[in-house]
């Protein structure tokens, strides 16, 4: 084997282990995570207090609390597409189809692409901005909220400050000021010229929206005082679901998300996991035979060990992470 064969097999094995290691962290860090998680699950439900959100009491100020009631506002809410509705929230996401600057190799030119990018991409900051200038946006980005709110009895303008997760608004030409505007993949498409033949072109927007309607919602946070459901600042945590929920419910959900998180992360550390153990014990191969229980030998063998060894210790993460 020549020198120039000895650096690449060196590279690959440690590329291997690196790999092997990523994901055996991956998977101890899920199981990490999921018994981390139980604990705290079992901590909160110890110190939660159930209250009626339409009977505001002192004795909970700043007790951990969780409430159920419809999340409420006067106001109707909306922008230049959409009509007023019944939503506490919007954000609206803005991107154009412009040219993005690609890195190239190292001592190589910048390539440039034409593609959908949200928000402006400032085309004064490429290496060759000549033939490659972007237009300005049409429209902006938005996040506008209703001004009077109510949880209950709450005063709830303080909770929708503590909102984070909005969700994907359904469009459909009912909702629009302008009916005729297309909506694809449900996104507003505002060409830059309005006698476009049709396809994409330089300065094409589209346009969606997040938001948080008005509804029936269950929240777990501190309660301030009798009017503010939850403190004004950031460390005041608060976590919402949709619906009406008993306490057992909301856990239940919880538990159930936070477990799809640690298994998605599972299952990639054991693609991780297994993907190392064939590059380390690829060089095996042609000495790796699991005859006679087996009629498999070189490199199938390699899959079928890299395999097995991987689906054990995704079973033995997956355990730990249960009985956490």
């Amino acid at each position: 084997m020549g020198r120039f064969g000895q650096v690449q097999r060196r590279a690959q094995g440690f590329v291997g282990l690196l790999t092997l290691a990523c994901g055996f962290f991956m998977m101890w860090g899920s199981a990490r995570g999921s018994v981390d998680e139980s604990a705290t699950q079992r901590r909160l439900r110890d110190e939660v207090v159930s209250i009626d959100a339409l009977l505001p009491s002192g004795t909970h100020n700043g007790a951990l609390v969780l409430a159920a009631q419809k999340l409420a506002s006067p106001e109707l809410i909306e922008d230049e597409f959409l009509k007023p509705g019944p939503y506490l929230i919007i954000r609206r996401h803005v991107e154009m189809y412009q040219w993005i600057e690609q890195s190239a190799a190292v001592g190589g030119d910048p390539e440039y692409k034409l593609q959908w990018h949200e928000g402006q991409v400032d085309f004064f900051g490429f290496q060759k901005p000549q033939g490659h200038e972007n237009p300005l946006l049409r429209v902006e980005p938005l996040i506008r909220s209703v001004s009077v709110s109510t949880f209950g009895a709450f005063d709830a303008s303080v909770l929708l400050r503590s909102v984070r997760i909005l969700s994907p608004l359904e469009l459909a030409p009912e909702k629009l000021k302008d009916s005729t505007l297309a909506i694809v993949d449900n996104k507003i498409v505002l060409p830059r010229s309005p006698n476009s033949a049709g396809g994409t072109a330089l300065g094409d927007m589209r346009v969606w929206y997040e938001v948080l309607p008005q509804g029936e919602y269950t929240v777990l946070t501190r309660q301030l005082d009798e009017r503010n459901l939850v403190g004004a600042t950031p460390s005041e945590g608060m976590v919402m679901r949709r619906g009406l929920l008993t306490a057992d419910q909301f856990f239940v959900e919880e538990t159930s998300q936070t477990r799809q998180v640690a298994d998605g992360l599972l299952y990639i550390g054991g693609f991780l996991f297994f993907a190392g153990l064939v590059s380390v014990l690829s060089p095996m191969a042609g000495r790796l035979s699991l005859r006679p229980k087996f009629p498999v030998d070189g490199m199938p063998a390699v899959v079928v060990v890299s395999a097995g060894l991987s689906l054990v210790a995704v079973s033995i993460f997956f355990v730990l992470g249960r009985l956490g």
